[in-house]
């Protein structure tokens, strides 16, 4: 395998960063630069999308049974400024997504699941509202001749999917944009159903524009105040890849006399109806170990896990608040349908991946007091919400 070298020139920082690119065409297998424990790695297939890493490069290993396949895409937000709404343990989008290929360009692409038609009504919905494109970049190997699979650079992900240089233009009147070669992962993990990346990436701004010497008609923005340099600023993102179910849930419809989050979105199958607009609960896969019963465990509990961020003399208050909600559900018939646990404090695994519900830990500069929030993760489409790893 050869490799090729770019510059990549950083204005802000008046540096050049180099960057190693697989030329399409080099197999896996000759790989000879990498430990061995990479290349086993690639031939155990540990994965949904299995992750090679070496150095500050990462790759993923996308089968070509795996494109144009539906998979959940979130995206989380594990750290960040800590003022203006821009806080640290935040849920991000989730997103029905899926790889596509198109020649030696691999594609990162959201599905629009606002509009949805089946039947005849299917093709000219498909034409009518577009998908939308999140990421891409070369494919990196030739497919691997057993296992069917091919590498992309996961560098793709170090752009500005989440759109954070809109909003901080929005808070702050300034132009942030993504320093690409300053950003960088700094964890990796997958198994069978999830592949996650802890990316944390750089947003500056080349300067800060002088205060006006006459105050402006209207109120001017303040640039940021909780940063060391108001030009920089590291933002961590988590993103995940999450296997759909194989077995679905049976959709419920919302009743707009009860207080339910809901998936809406345009159903376009019947041009007959009246209004189009359908309205589905967000709901947990909760079902008793003894359907007959009145009163029954669940098969696989609500677990909602307390990060380790929580201070340890808030943590037996946390938990007696999760535990509340077995009352609740007492009454429809489940005993223990919530789970709370705690993350060790040495785990080297995130709670804000696709696979854990969690409450967390957060602290803001304008605010008096930290604050708590309960993150889950729903599929859009499949009225699917996963509960513990």
């Amino acid at each position: 395998m050869t490799a090729a070298h770019a510059g990549h020139s950083v204005a802000h920082f008046n540096k050049t960063i180099a960057m190693t690119i697989f030329r399409p065409g080099a197999e896996h297998a000759a790989l000879d630069d990498f430990p061995d424990a990479h290349r086993r790695l690639l031939t155990l297939g540990v994965g949904l999308f299995p992750i090679l890493r070496k150095d500050e490069k990462v790759w993923l290993e996308i089968p070509r049974a795996m494109l144009n396949k539906p998979f959940l895409f979130t995206i989380n937000i594990s750290s960040s400024i800590g003022e203006r709404g821009f806080y640290a343990s935040q849920m991000g989008p989730e997103i029905m997504a899926e790889w596509r290929r198109i020649g030696n360009t691999i594609q990162l692409v959201a599905l629009n699941t606002e509009f949805r038609a089946e039947g005849g009504g299917k093709r000219a919905g498909e034409e009518a509202f577009s998908p939308s494109l999140l990421a891409a970049g070369p494919v990196a190997s030739a497919d691997h001749p057993e296992r069917k699979a091919f590498l992309v650079d996961a560098g793709l992900l170090l752009s500005d999917i989440p759109g954070m240089s809109t909003r901080l233009e929005m808070a702050y009147r300034l132009p942030y944009n993504v320093d690409r070669g300053n950003s960088y992962f700094e964890l990796t993990r997958a198994d069978e159903k999830l592949t996650t990346l802890n990316a944390k990436v750089h947003y500056f701004t080349p300067r800060i524009p002088a205060p006006p010497l006459v105050a402006p008609p209207v109120p001017v923005p303040t640039p940021p105040q909780a940063t060391p340099d108001p030009r920089s600023m590291f933002m961590g993102f988590v993103y995940n890849f999450r296997a759909l179910p194989e077995e679905k849930m049976s959709p419920r419809r919302a009743d707009g006399r009860l207080g339910h989050f809901t998936e809406t979105f345009t159903d376009l199958s019947d041009d007959l109806k009246a209004n189009p607009r359908v309205h589905y609960i967000n709901r947990w896969r909760l079902e008793k170990k003894d359907p007959a019963a009145a009163l029954s465990e669940p098969v696989e509990p609500i677990t909602y896990w307390m990060d380790k961020n929580i201070p340890p003399k808030y943590r037996a208050a946390v938990e007696a608040g999760i535990l509340e909600w077995n009352k609740a559900f007492e009454k429809i018939g489940f005993k223990d349908a919530v789970v709370a646990k705690q993350q060790p404090d040495d785990a080297d695994w995130d709670n804000m991946d696709a696979s854990h519900a969690s409450i967390r830990w957060f602290v803001a500069r304008t605010w008096a007091s930290p604050s708590g929030r309960a993150m889950s993760i729903r599929a859009p489409a499949r009225s699917w919400t996963p509960t513990s790893a």
